[in-house]
Formats: C-alpha cells, sequence, structure tokens
C-alpha cells in the first residue's frame, strides 16, 4: 500500500508566514501614510499659491489688498472664492489674515492631514514668504 504524502501548511508553517507579513506592515504603513501625508501637502501648497496670485490681480485691479477671499472682484469687494475655502479634495482650509501693506495666507491641516506634524500649517505672505507651523517646517516646500 502506498502511503500519500501529507498537504497543506502546518499551525508553526503558518504563525511564521503571519509573523513576516505583520513585521513587513509594520515598517511599510507608517511610511506609506508619510507619503501620502507630503502628497497631499502639494495640494494645500498649490492651493496657496493660486490664491496668492488673485491677490496679485486684485491689487493691480483695485490698488489695494483684498480683505476677504469671498465676495467679488468685480467691486473690489473681495477675492471671489466660495466659502470655506478648502484644497482641492479638502485636506486643507485656507484663510487669509490681513497685515499692515500685505497679508498672510494660511492653509490648516484638516482630517488626516492634521497627523503632517513636520509641517502643520502651511503659510505663505504677500513677499513670497514661505513657512510652516510644524517640527521641520524647512522640509515643508
Amino acid at each position: 500500500m502506498k502511503r500519500l504524502g501529507k498537504s497543506g501548511f502546518s499551525l508553526l508553517e503558518l504563525m511564521i508566514t503571519i509573523a513576516i507579513v505583520g513585521i513587513l506592515l509594520a515598517i511599510a504603513l507608517p511610511a506609506y501614510n508619510d507619503q501620502i501625508r507630503r502628497a497631499r501637502r502639494a495640494e494645500g501648497r498649490n492651493k496657496l499659491q493660486e490664491i496668492s496670485l488673485a491677490q496679485q490681480r486684485f491689487y493691480t485691479n483695485c490698488n489695494r489688498y483684498a480683505m476677504l477671499l469671498g465676495g467679488q472682484q468685480v467691486d473690489c469687494s473681495g477675492l471671489g472664492i466660495d466659502q470655506p475655502v478648502l484644497s482641492e479634495h479638502g485636506h486643507y482650509q485656507l484663510a487669509l489674515q490681513l497685515i499692515p501693506d500685505g497679508w498672510i495666507l494660511q492653509a490648516v491641516p484638516t482630517g488626516d492631514q492634521m497627523l503632517d506634524v513636520p509641517c502643520g500649517t502651511l503659510s505663505l505672505s504677500h513677499t513670497g514668504a514661505k513657512s510652516a507651523s510644524g517640527s521641520d517646517p524647512a522640509h515643508c516646500w
């Protein structure tokens, strides 16, 4: 009589496989999430640049900076941007702050993007100065 060989996996083999997959996930998942946050950061920077250009157009047409993101450019009451001002996919909410002889735009992270500790809130001023409120602002722009 011929003896048939065992088929399938032993419990030990299965546990080793699960442990290896767990270790790989523990390494890969944080790196993946960090890369996603970095990509979303570009979305916030782009929206800041877009609004900055709108402010420059407003200044050219009205001889002053806009006090509001809303309003209308035609009557010099604002930039004409729908409220609330969010980045393309809603990961940043934009705010305008007037200062003497200029303005500062801020992109405040929302949702999961608030976990972007290295950058936090991104800022852009009328002079083109770029900054971030996080723990490592040098790598945010």
